[in-house]
């Protein structure tokens, strides 16, 4: 016999929404979602950790989105507005 469950119900999403139990069934969303949310946590992690991944990960995007300004960024007076603008095709 076993013990009462007095958590609330919760609506299994792949039944209540039909578009994703399709995607489910077409790409397995809940294994990758388990292969990349479920992982154990090791005690030893802390916030330094934390922070330290994400300055890197500032540091990364700063990188790329500077190489790339570098390219295009004119530094004359007359052009560097222009250089910067977005032109439709």
């Amino acid at each position: 016999m076993t013990a009462p469950n007095d958590d609330p119900p919760v609506a299994d999403l792949t039944t209540t929404v039909p578009s994703r139990g399709w995607l489910d069934r077409r790409i397995d969303w809940r294994g990758i979602r388990r292969t990349l949310l479920d992982r154990e946590v090791p005690s030893r992690l802390n916030w330094w950790h934390t922070l330290g991944s994400a300055t890197l990960t500032v540091f990364a995007v700063q990188a790329v989105t500077g190489i790339v300004l570098a390219t295009y960024y004119a530094p004359a007076p007359d052009h560097a507005y222009e250089s910067v603008q977005v032109h439709p095709a």
